[in-house]
């Protein structure tokens, strides 16, 4: 599992965004995920459900897809609107590590076991 560490949040967490006028939850998720950290070949073996996030900040929400990748190498790019990376690191962690940020770990775990 991937995490990241935002420039302007002390917690890690995963590529976001917005969905764009006209796309799909998942299609922004892919697009997000490339923007954000490089990713492009992600599998997604366990299929494409998704878990939200309850709302926050008014109305917004946070879909997410659980994925594999063969890319071990991240990259923080830097975003031209706001002339800087939106992540300050990355680290790859097992799913045991990352506990702080339940509960898209436990899913992620109960997926992979159902899997097995």
């Amino acid at each position: 599992m991937a995490v990241s560490h935002f420039a302007r949040l002390p917690q890690p967490g995963f590529p976001n965004g917005l969905i764009e006028p006209g796309e799909k939850p998942l299609a922004a998720a892919l697009r997000e995920t490339e923007e954000e950290t490089g990713l492009t070949d992600l599998d997604f073996r366990w299929g494409s459900e998704s878990i939200d996030t309850e709302t926050y900040g008014g109305q917004k929400f946070a879909s997410y897809y659980l994925a594999q990748t063969r890319q071990e190498v991240i990259v923080l790019p830097v975003n031209p609107a706001l002339g800087h990376a939106e992540h300050n690191e990355y680290r790859w962690v097992g799913v045991d590590d990352a506990q702080r940020l339940q509960p898209i770990p436990r899913w992620a775990r109960n997926t992979l076991t159902a899997s097995a």
